[in-house]
């Protein structure tokens, strides 16, 4: 019997987890979310530093900033990181193409740190590729912020937050 009480609670948790997705998939799309928001976030977010979101989105942006990354040293846990770390820029260089090359060389021999089994013409790709979707993403960020007053559904906001239930943590683990 009580095998059979503790499998109708974990069904019941598993029906009111489904039924939280849907509502969270129907929220998003009402808000006007691409049912692929949780690919495309987890890859404009996977490997955001403190200075990128600093240049890009939030110049007072701090170390508690819950915007989770993939862990830039690959093989080490936690894989996805809870927030952006900062990588030490070296603030001398004007351009962030610059301070990116910089990181870049200079991680180019450390085991383990990203994209290890790729080339440096592969890792230097990568990271200009990022800056290039930063960039577009910063500049509507930044109209969406100088509107002002922008209405906020606290609904939309959940389901956007719910990193389990949208999938962003799912895929955050897979990039």
């Amino acid at each position: 019997m009580k095998l059979f009480l503790a499998f109708l609670l974990v069904a019941a948790v598993a029906a009111k987890s489904k039924d939280k997705k849907n509502q969270c998939a129907s929220v998003m799309k009402k808000g006007g979310l691409s049912k692929d928001f949780a690919k495309h976030v987890s890859h404009a977010i996977h490997s955001l530093t403190i200075e990128d979101i600093k240049m890009y989105f939030n110049k007072n942006v701090g170390k508690n900033n819950n915007i989770p990354v993939v862990n830039p040293k690959l093989r080490e846990q936690p894989r996805v990181l809870d927030n952006a770390p900062l990588m030490g820029y070296d603030e001398e260089f004007v351009t962030d193409g610059m301070k990116h090359y910089d990181v870049i060389m200079k991680g180019v021999n450390m085991e383990g740190w990203h994209l290890d089994a790729f080339g440096l013409l592969e890792r230097l790709s990568h990271v200009f590729h990022m800056s290039e979707i930063w960039a577009a993403a910063g500049k509507k960020y930044k109209k969406i912020i100088h509107r002002g007053n922008v209405e906020v559904d606290s609904e939309l906001c959940d389901c956007v937050r719910d990193m389990e239930g949208n999938g962003l943590a799912k895929y955050l683990q897979l990039t």
